[in-house]
């Protein structure tokens, strides 16, 4: 194995605007569970798998999705925030635990990028969201999902086999 793309990510069911009181333990271990724990099943089995697989060159490399609320947090989404923390953390963690070995770990963080995701929000979420690119974005837009995939792509290539532990920000000046 000479790179993955760990790319999951939702938010709560029903994508509801609550306080941090107001979730329930069902909702909380389901972000945490596909968000933080999946991010961390699939790299243990894949670092395993890179390991094995004897010879390690540059370009074997980990790109894990973050998102920019794993940056600067999101008031009334706690949960989702929580877990893309986590990811950049885990990410951060494993770059300097398997760097030694020639295995790279970095994170993307996009912001508000146009995917089924998005587009399934609840309304006051997309109204949210509308008022933010308006509001706090230097492109006004939604971010495309290829915009993504491209810098992925660059991130698991031997191009950027100097870079590891870093979290990129894709987010159309969201955070600057």
């Amino acid at each position: 194995l000479d790179g993955a793309a760990n790319m999951a990510g939702v938010t709560s069911r029903g994508a509801r605007i609550k306080d941090l009181s107001e979730f329930t333990d069902e909702e909380w271990g389901f972000i945490m569970g596909v968000n933080l724990t999946g991010a961390f099943y699939a790299m243990r089995a894949q670092i395993k798998e890179m390991e094995a697989g004897g010879v390690v060159h540059v370009g074997t490399s980990i790109v894990n999705a973050g998102s920019i609320y794993g940056i600067e947090g999101k008031a009334k989404s706690s949960d989702y925030s929580a877990t893309k923390h986590g990811v950049v953390g885990l990410s951060r963690i494993a770059a300097k635990e398997v760097g030694g070995k020639h295995i790279r770990v970095n994170c993307v963080a996009p912001g508000i990028i146009n995917t089924p995701m998005v587009q399934n929000l609840s309304k006051p979420f997309l109204e949210g969201h509308e008022r933010t690119l308006e509001q706090n974005q230097a492109l006004h837009r939604m971010g495309d999902p290829t915009e993504i995939a491209k810098l992925n792509a660059f991130l698991l290539s031997e191009d950027s086999s100097f870079i590891t532990g870093a979290v990129l920000t894709e987010d159309g000046g969201q955070v600057c």
